[in-house]
């Protein structure tokens, strides 16, 4: 069986434990981040006197919490994502909720505001409008900002000859959507990256747990 990863390099460790150990896998990032000076993220909010929750859907906005933190000390932390919580225990941080079905779950989630979210600029739109259905005002201060990478022939040729392909966000799907082929298993991190692949692609796995670790073994024992 042959697996792709795709997140950027040193991400993969943790989907690698999820892969079978007779698999042949292959790393093929299909982005890189370029991420926003600590101080300059700082600034965009420290006029700011109070916030109910702090957010963040992505664990390369980790590393951002521990100085937000210091102007906010026991402010509630909604993570999405098993490997933002992840990102945030390496920092000794606890969440005071960890969800998994997207941004959709987390607006419903959040107690109270205002909300500070810390994430990409390419923020999409499902926790703003779900906060402002429920009158409750949000903050969104961007981090980082993902770039796409140009693949090379033999990086397309891993892609499309892959039985499995990790995808962790709607972002490296459009990467990825027309190299993939049609009868490989997408596996994807949530809900919000699974209704993106969905709309082009059949065969999708949702969720980096257990379930997605029972599936490919299964899937390694047929092909064997």
């Amino acid at each position: 069986m042959r697996v792709v990863l795709t997140r950027e390099a040193g991400l993969n460790d943790s989907l690698r434990s999820l892969v079978p150990g007779d698999a042949l896998i292959s790393e093929v990032p299909l982005s890189q981040t370029n991420f926003f000076e600590v101080q300059s993220v700082i600034e965009a909010i420290a006029t700011k006197q109070h916030f109910g929750a702090l957010a963040l859907s992505s664990a390369r906005s980790a590393r951002y919490v521990p100085a937000v933190l210091t102007l906010w000390p026991g402010v509630p932390l909604y993570s999405v994502g098993a490997a933002t919580a992840e990102a945030l225990d390496r920092l000794g941080i606890r969440s005071h909720w960890v969800g998994e079905s997207g941004a959709e779950e987390l607006a419903l989630a959040i107690a109270e505001g205002p909300v500070l979210f810390l994430g990409a600029s390419e923020s999409r739109l499902e926790l703003s409008e779900g906060l402002a259905q429920r009158g409750i005002e949000l903050l969104e201060v961007p981090c980082y900002q993902t770039v796409h990478r140009t693949l090379s022939p033999a990086e397309i040729a891993e892609i499309a000859a892959a039985d499995v392909v990790f995808i962790g966000a709607p972002s490296a799907w459009l990467v990825a959507e027309t190299h993939i082929n049609s009868e490989s298993l997408v596996v994807v991190s949530g809900a919000t990256t699974a209704a993106v692949v969905r709309s082009s692609h059949a065969r999708v796995q949702s969720g980096w747990g257990e379930e997605t670790r029972e599936l490919l073994a299964e899937m390694a024992k047929s092909n064997n």
